[in-house]
C-alpha cells in the first residue's frame, strides 16, 4: 500500500494542472449536488417548522359573518375538529402599496387583520420584529427578501383616495400567505382603529368586510377526507364564502418552485460530474501515453498492471475526497446565500443550517462516481506490455491518412497544423466536443428559463392558468357595470368571473376542488388545453391533467360533482394544464356553475383594451362613469405575483452562465498547457526552423478552438429542440405536458460567441509561455 501511496503522489505532482482542474469540478459538482439535495430534502420540515410555531390551521375559510356563524356551527358538531376560531378581517382587492425608500407604487390584494387579536390558531409568527407603535404593521417575511423592506422604515398604503402611513414593526411567517406565487394577496397586521378608519372610509364596505374562520384538525384526521365532510354539511348554505384554504394543498405549492429550482441544480451538478468524468478518464489516457517508458521501467522492476492501478485509483481518490470536502466547505460559506435564495422562493425563512446527513451522502456519491471511473479508465495499463513501453509506444503511432498534408494545402500553415493536431486527436477532440456542447447546452437553458419566465411572463401565465386583461374591478352590480363597460369603444371585450368550492366524485375516489367559474369561456387567453375543448353546455365541466389523472378519467368521461346541492354528473369536455393550486383544479361556464349551486354571481370583471388603449385610458374611463370603484391593473398585480419565479429565473442563468465560463476555463487551461508540456520539443524545433512564438500561440490556440466552437454550437442548436421537453419534464410533477418555450436567437449568438471568446483569451494567455522555450535546450534534452 505504501508503494501505492509513493506512486500516487508522484504521479499528482506531475500533473499538477489535471489535479487542480479535476479537484475545482468535483469541488463545484459536490456543492451543487449537496445543496439540492439538502433543500429538496428539507424544504418540507421548513414549511412544516414554520406552521407549527403559528399554530398554522388546517383549513381557514374566508366568509361573510352569516357565513362564519354557520361554519362554526358545523365545526361544533364535528368530532374530529379540535380548536376554531375566527376573527374579522378586511379584504381589498386593489391596494397601492411603497415605502419611504422605495417611492415606486405597486398594486396588489391586502387581507388586513387586527395586530393585537389575541390568536390561538394562526397565531403572528415574527421572525424579524422591532419596537410596537401606534401605526405599527406587519408585513410578510416575502415582502422583506424580495422587496427588501426593513424594520422602522414607513410603509404606506392607498386604498381609494386614502393614504395611511405605517411604520414597519417586523415580518411574519405564515405558511398560508407565505409567497404570492402560491396565493396572489398579502396578508398584513395593523391597528384595530386604522381598519375602522379604513372601513368607515371606503364606499363599498359591506365589499371588504369579512370574517376569518380558522379550524385545527386532531392529530392524524385526513385533511381531505375533512373537506369532504365539511363541504356536504355546508351545501347550500353559505354562498358568501370568497377563499378556502387547506394547509396540505398549500404546502405542496410552496414546495413548487424551490423543488423546480432545486431539481434544475441538480440536473447540472450532474452535469458538472459528467465532465469531470470525461476530463479524469483522458488524464489517465493521456498520462499513460505520456509516461510509457517510465511505466516500462516500473513493469521491469517487477511491478504488476494491478499495482500501478491501485496507484491511480489512491491518486484519483485522494482528489475525490478532497475536492468533495472543499465542496462541502464552500457549502457552509454559502448558507446565507442559500438561505436567502429559499427565502424569496417559498416567502420563509430557511435557517436548517448544515445537515451532515446530506453532506455524507454527496460526499459519497462524488467519491464513488470518481473511483468507479478511474477503474474502468484505468484498464489500460493492461494493454501496456514492457517491451511496447521501453520503445515509446511503437503500437500507439498514428499510421492512417494524411488529413492534411502540408505540402499541398491552401491554409496557412500555423492554420493547418493546428487542423493536424484536431484529427491526430479524434477521441480527445470528440471529449472537448461532448463538455462544451453540455455547457452551451445548460447555458442556453438558463437564458432560455429567464427569457420566458422573467423578462416576458406570456409563457409563464399560460403555465400558471391565470387570465390577466388589462384591468380588473368589481362592484355592488358587476354584471350591470360590465355590459354597460362592453360597449366602450376603448374596449375590445369583457370576461366575468367566479370561483366555488366542488365535491368531485368518479368511482370510488372523491377530491374537493376549486371551480373557476367563467361566463364566457371562449374569450380566455391564458388556458391551455391539451385534450378536447372548453365548456359550452351547462353539463361539461374542464379538469386539470393532474385531476384527469388522479380520477383516471379522459374526454367524454361523466364525472359527478357536487356543489351547494345535489351531487350531478358531468361530462368532460376536455384538460386542461395549469401550476395554479398546484395543479389541481377544474373550470365551468356560468351555465355549468347555475346548474350546480342554483345560481352564480360575478365576482370580478377583467377587461380588455382595444388595440391603442391601455389601462390610463381604461382608469379614466371607470373614474368618469363609476368613482369610487377600484380598478387594478392587471399587468402590475401579475408581475407582483410573479415577481419571485423572476428572480429566481434571473438566479438560475446567472449560476448557469458563470459556471459555464469557469468550466469552460478550466478545460482550455488544462489542454493548452498539457499541450504546451507534451509539445515542448516540437516547440523548440519550430523555432529553431524560424517560427515566432506569435506563430506559435496561434497554432495551438487553433488546435482546440475549431472544437470548441463547434461544440458550443451543437449545444445551442440542441437547446432550441430540447428545452420545452426539458421544462415540461422539471413541471410535470403539477401536471404540466406541454410547455412552448422560445429562446430569441440573440442569446444563442451570445453562448456562442461567448465560450469562443472565453476560451480564445484563455487559449492565447496560456500558451503565451511559449515564448520560454530555447531551441537549443529543447533539442538537448533528454
Amino acid at each position: 500500500m505504501y508503494t501505492g501511496f509513493f506512486i500516487a503522489k508522484n504521479n499528482m505532482k506531475k500533473k499538477k494542472s489535471d489535479v487542480a482542474v479535476i479537484t475545482l469540478l468535483i469541488m463545484m459538482a459536490t456543492m451543487l449536488l449537496y445543496v439540492s439535495i439538502s433543500v429538496l430534502g428539507n424544504t418540507e420540515k421548513v414549511i412544516d417548522n414554520a406552521a407549527k410555531a403559528c399554530n398554522t390551521s388546517d383549513h381557514m375559510y374566508i366568509t361573510s359573518d352569516e357565513g362564519a356563524k354557520m361554519a362554526t356551527d358545523v365545526w361544533a358538531e364535528m368530532e374530529e375538529v379540535n380548536e376554531y376560531e375566527s376573527s374579522q378581517i378586511l379584504y381589498i382587492p386593489a391596494v397601492k402599496y411603497y415605502s419611504e425608500e422605495n417611492k415606486e407604487k405597486k398594486e396588489f390584494i391586502f387581507i388586513l387583520s387586527d395586530i393585537d387579536e389575541d390568536r390561538n390558531i394562526n397565531k403572528i409568527n415574527m421572525c424579524e420584529h422591532g419596537e410596537k407603535k401606534e401605526n405599527s404593521i406587519i408585513l410578510p417575511y416575502s415582502m422583506s427578501i424580495t422587496e427588501g423592506y426593513e424594520i422602522g422604515e414607513k410603509f404606506y398604503l392607498e386604498t381609494g383616495e386614502e393614504t395611511y402611513e405605517f411604520e414597519i414593526m417586523g415580518f411574519t411567517e405564515d405558511p398560508l400567505f407565505a409567497t404570492t406565487l402560491n396565493i396572489s394577496m398579502y396578508r398584513v397586521f395593523i391597528p384595530k382603529e386604522i381598519m375602522d378608519d379604513i372601513a368607515g372610509s371606503e364606499k363599498n364596505v359591506d365589499d371588504l368586510s369579512y370574517n376569518e374562520c380558522r379550524v385545527v384538525l386532531d392529530d392524524g384526521v385526513d385533511v381531505y377526507e375533512y373537506l369532504e365532510t365539511f363541504s356536504d354539511k355546508m351545501a347550500g348554505k353559505d354562498e358568501d364564502s370568497i377563499l378556502g384554504l387547506a394547509y396540505d394543498s398549500m404546502k405542496q405549492g410552496l414546495m413548487m418552485m424551490p423543488n423546480l429550482c432545486m431539481g434544475i441544480t441538480l440536473v447540472f451538478s450532474i452535469i458538472l460530474m459528467t465532465i469531470a468524468i470525461i476530463i479524469i478518464r483522458f488524464s489517465i489516457k493521456n498520462f499513460i501515453e505520456e509516461n510509457l517508458k517510465n511505466i516500462g521501467i516500473l513493469q521491469a522492476c517487477g511491478y504488476t498492471s494491478k499495482q500501478l492501478r491501485m496507484a491511480t485509483l489512491i491518486e484519483m481518490s485522494l482528489i475525490g475526497i478532497i475536492g468533495s470536502i472543499l465542496g462541502l466547505v464552500l457549502s457552509i460559506c454559502g448558507e446565507d446565500v442559500v438561505g436567502n435564495i429559499q427565502g424569496i422562493l417559498m416567502g420563509l425563512h430557511y435557517n436548517v443550517g448544515f445537515d451532515f446527513g446530506y453532506a455524507i451522502l454527496s460526499l459519497v456519491i462524488s467519491t464513488v462516481v470518481v473511483i468507479l471511473i478511474t477503474y474502468i479508465s484505468s484498464r489500460t495499463y493492461k494493454t501496456v506490455n514492457v517491451l511496447d513501453a521501453l520503445r515509446g509506444g511503437i503500437h500507439t503511432h498514428n499510421f492512417k491518412k494524411n488529413v492534411i498534408p502540408l505540402h499541398k494545402t491552401i491554409l496557412p500553415v500555423n492554420t493547418a497544423i493546428g487542423a493536424k493536431n484536431i484529427f491526430g486527436a479524434k477521441l480527445r477532440n470528440m471529449g472537448i466536443l461532448l463538455i462544451v456542447a453540455i455547457l452551451s447546452f445548460a447555458s442556453c437553458i438558463g437564458f432560455a428559463l429567464y427569457e420566458n419566465f422573467a423578462l416576458d411572463t406570456d409563457n409563464l401565465l399560460k403555465i400558471v392558468g391565470s387570465e390577466l386583461g388589462t384591468a380588473i374591478t368589481s362592484g355592488e352590480n358587476p354584471d350591470e357595470m360590465g355590459k354597460e363597460i362592453e360597449t366602450w369603444e376603448e374596449v375590445e371585450k369583457v370576461s366575468y368571473y367566479n370561483c366555488i368550492d366542488t365535491n368531485v366524485f368518479s368511482g370510488d375516489k372523491s377530491k374537493l376542488l376549486t371551480g373557476d367559474v367563467w361566463k364566457n369561456t371562449d374569450l380566455l387567453e391564458n388556458v391551455f388545453i391539451v385534450d378536447g375543448r372548453l365548456p359550452k353546455y351547462d353539463n361539461e365541466v374542464v379538469i386539470s391533467t393532474m385531476v384527469r389523472d388522479f380520477f383516471n378519467v379522459k374526454t367524454g368521461d361523466v364525472i359527478y360533482i357536487q356543489g351547494s346541492g345535489e351531487k350531478l354528473p358531468f361530462v368532460v369536455s376536455g384538460i386542461d394544464q395549469k401550476i395554479n393550486n398546484a395543479g389541481w383544479k377544474i373550470m365551468f361556464n356560468y351555465e355549468g356553475a347555475k346548474r350546480l349551486n342554483g345560481s352564480v354571481k360575478t365576482l370580478q370583471i377583467y377587461i380588455y383594451a382595444n388595440e391603442g388603449y391601455g389601462f390610463e385610458d381604461i382608469k379614466e374611463l371607470m373614474d368618469k362613469y363609476y368613482p369610487g370603484i377600484q380598478v387594478s391593473e392587471s399587468q402590475k398585480i401579475a408581475d407582483g405575483a410573479l415577481s419571485i419565479v423572476a428572480v429566481a429565473m434571473e438566479m438560475l442563468c446567472v449560476l448557469f452562465v458563470s459556471i459555464t465560463v469557469v468550466v469552460v476555463f478550466l478545460v482550455v487551461f488544462l489542454l493548452i498547457r498539457t499541450k504546451i508540456i507534451s509539445d515542448r520539443k516540437n516547440n523548440g524545433i519550430f523555432k529553431a526552423l524560424g517560427y515566432t512564438t506569435k506563430n506559435l500561440m496561434i497554432q495551438t490556440t487553433m488546435s482546440n478552438l475549431p472544437v470548441i466552437f463547434a461544440g458550443a454550437v451543437i449545444g445551442a442548436i440542441v437547446s432550441i429542440f430540447a428545452t420545452s421537453p426539458l421544462t415540461t419534464a422539471c413541471l410535470s410533477f403539477c401536471g404540466i405536458e406541454k410547455c412552448e418555450m422560445t429562446i430569441s436567437p440573440i442569446y444563442l449568438v451570445m453562448t456562442v460567441i461567448g465560450i469562443t471568446l472565453v476560451a480564445f483569451a484563455v487559449a492565447m494567455a496560456i500558451s503565451s509561455k511559449i515564448r520560454k522555450v530555447e531551441p537549443v535546450k529543447m533539442l538537448t534534452e533528454e
